[in-house]
């Protein structure tokens, strides 16, 4: 460390220790490190209040479309997912794939959006249609 350097450092501690005139140097550290440490905890809290609202944006976009499409044919969840008012860009279409496990479509236009949807939703079916079969045969 250069001498200049060091100097600066001092000041910068001469001017915080300022506000502590009458106190022990000791004191005045442990009340800038909870300081610190205060800050630190009201920052994480706030990320994670924020990415707690983003999930629960997230299911609750997820869970309102699947309510919305559920017993529709692909036919008419096609006709669902083409509808302006529903999904009036592409960025909205874009996060609802991705709310619903699809990556990749950043740069898809709408139709290859809409039918990536529909296509993870048929094998979304499918599975399930599976899964009920190996539950009955199990049963048997």
């Amino acid at each position: 460390m250069k001498s200049k350097d060091l100097s600066q450092v001092l000041e910068l501690a001469c001017q915080i220790l300022s506000y502590y005139e009458d106190e022990n140097v000791t004191d005045a550290l442990k009340d800038i490190l909870h300081m610190c440490e205060e800050r630190k905890s009201s920052t994480n809290k706030k990320l994670k209040d924020k990415n707690r609202s983003k999930s629960g944006i997230d299911s609750e976009l997820r869970e309102r479309f699947y309510s919305e499409t559920k017993g529709l044919s692909i036919p008419e969840i096609q006709t669902y997912l083409n509808d302006k008012t529903q999904f009036p860009n592409i960025s909205s279409l874009q996060h609802l794939a991705e709310r619903i496990g699809l990556k990749g479509l950043s740069r898809a236009n709408r139709d290859n959006i809409i039918h990536s949807i529909l296509k993870a939703i048929e094998r979304s079916q499918i599975d399930q249609t599976i899964s009920e079969r190996k539950t009955t045969s199990l049963a048997e």
